[in-house]
């Protein structure tokens, strides 16, 4: 492993969960985008990391064009499939498919998976350690070389030690990462269902207490809103939020640093796993 691999697992493991988005993981900040994501690559081939790939341009597949010069009538595929091959004859990104925002990622996987449309061009978006990358660094890394290293990383490294050798009894976040206390809970309890906005300012305070970097865990939402909201209420405010372009929402794909009732806090999906993280648009 070469000093630029080892930093970007270094600066992954700083994070909630061992999970960050890839923009947050130059090793250096002089690394270009393409050299990080070629790192991050070649990480996932050795099976150390893992991440989730978010479309830039999709484009109707053979199979698809073919369709839609039959009578599709009574065949097994929607109006909304149907608009998003007509306008992706040609390469375009999702927003241009023509579907609505909270149905997108689901529909235009499925078109993909069923060999419809194909994916012309993806970005890397979300990055996690995975069970191995975690034991090749706690039980196999053998530094060597002299690379510069920060102390900032050497931190982060020391962390993840003392939290394998039970040093840091049921700690799994780095200390500036550690949950708020109860006393740092400034937060009211809501007596009336919240606004929007209301919803949205939760969600930077609660971001901002357990300091998980903008991928706020749907279960700390719940904690706070239900009640007075209900599960479904909750779940129709995070889409309606995210239609008027103020959040996303992002699948879980790492499960074992989550209990069972934190994961089943999330929003299912048809596909992929349930909508696990809030991400606060700018």
């Amino acid at each position: 492993m070469d000093a630029k691999e080892l930093k970007f697992l270094l600066k992954l493991v700083g994070f909630p969960e061992y999970h960050a988005s890839i923009t947050k993981l130059k090793p250096n900040p002089k690394t270009k985008a393409a050299e990080r994501d070629s790192i991050c690559r070649s990480l996932a081939e050795r099976e150390l990391i893992e991440y989730s790939t978010e479309l830039e341009k999709v484009k109707t597949a053979p199979p698809g064009k073919a369709l839609l010069k039959q009578d599709t009538t009574g065949l097994p595929i929607t109006k909304e499939e149907l608009k998003a091959l007509r306008n992706a004859e040609e390469p375009i990104s999702p927003g241009k498919t023509g579907i609505d925002s909270a149905k997108r990622q689901e529909i235009l996987s499925t078109l993909i998976e069923r060999g419809l449309l194909k994916a012309e061009k993806t970005k890397i978006k979300d990055v996690w350690l995975t069970q191995r990358g975690e034991t090749y660094l706690r039980e196999e890394y053998t530094p060597t070389g002299t690379p510069t290293i920060s102390l900032e990383l050497l931190g982060n490294y020391l962390r993840l030690l003392r939290k394998s050798s039970g040093e840091l009894p049921g700690e799994t976040l780095p200390e500036s990462h550690q949950t708020a206390t109860a006393e740092e809970d400034t937060i009211p309890h809501f007596s009336e269902p919240p606004s929007d906005e209301e919803i949205l300012n939760t969600i930077a305070e609660l971001d901002r207490q357990h300091q998980t970097e903008n991928y706020l865990p749907i279960f700390y939402l719940r904690q706070k809103l239900q009640p007075p909201m209900t599960r479904e209420d909750v779940d129709s405010a995070l889409y309606r939020l995210q239609k008027q372009d103020k959040i996303e929402l992002s699948s879980l794909q790492e499960t074992h640093a989550y209990t069972t009732e934190q994961i089943e806090a999330g929003i299912e999906q048809n596909v992929g796993g349930p909508l696990f993280f809030i991400i606060l648009l700018k």
